[in-house]
């Protein structure tokens, strides 16, 4: 029997990158996966590649979250492990960083978080998995131009450890993945 068989899990941003690889190694443990991805070429041809069920979906829109959690119910009904991943990287010196990139940038690596793991409550298992991809631990040495990506991944951790005591009674455990710089996976 395969580790993962019988489980569900869904990953956003699982249409390249770390959650490319991740999509394929739960795949190759015997998961039923459904991704995300905002580019819809790059979804279908990760959808094609994976077996896994690929679907256009912005974390940082509520209202595609929602879609996404019913979307997500009928084809795979309750979730076991759900890898919030999706996020981007903007390295800009703070002097040059505008309202607007500023929004988008914590819409999606922050507020889209913490509300995709709130929308999938009611669909998550008792005892499901869940992680956030954070950019970083709050330890790592900062350098120009990263005020954004270490103020979301400080949210998220923080995140992380109040949550954890909120999803105790279910059950849930939720972890951060803290990566450093990583190598393409093909």
């Amino acid at each position: 029997m395969k580790q993962l068989e019988n489980k569900t899990a869904v990953i956003t941003g699982g249409n390249s990158g770390i959650g490319l690889a991740t999509v394929k190694l739960f795949k190759e443990r015997g998961a039923k996966v459904l991704f995300t991805g905002r580019n819809p070429e790059t979804v279908a041809a990760a959808a094609r590649e994976t077996g896994a069920v690929g679907v256009v979906s912005d974390q940082s829109d509520l209202k595609q979250i929602d879609d996404l959690v019913k979307r997500t119910s009928r084809a795979l009904g309750k979730v076991d492990i759900l890898f919030v991943n999706a996020g981007t990287l903007k390295i800009i010196p703070f002097a040059e960083v505008t309202e607007a990139i500023y929004d988008d940038y914590m819409s999606i690596n922050m507020k889209g978080m913490y509300f995709t793991l709130q929308r999938f409550l009611p669909i998550l298992n008792d005892n499901a998995a869940v992680f956030l991809m954070s950019g970083s631990g709050t330890k790592t040495s900062t350098f120009l131009g990263s005020s954004l990506k270490f103020q979301a991944a400080s949210a998220v951790n923080s995140m992380v450890r109040t949550l954890t005591l909120e999803l105790a009674p279910r059950g849930i455990r939720i972890n951060a993945i803290l990566p450093a710089a990583v190598e393409k996976w093909h």
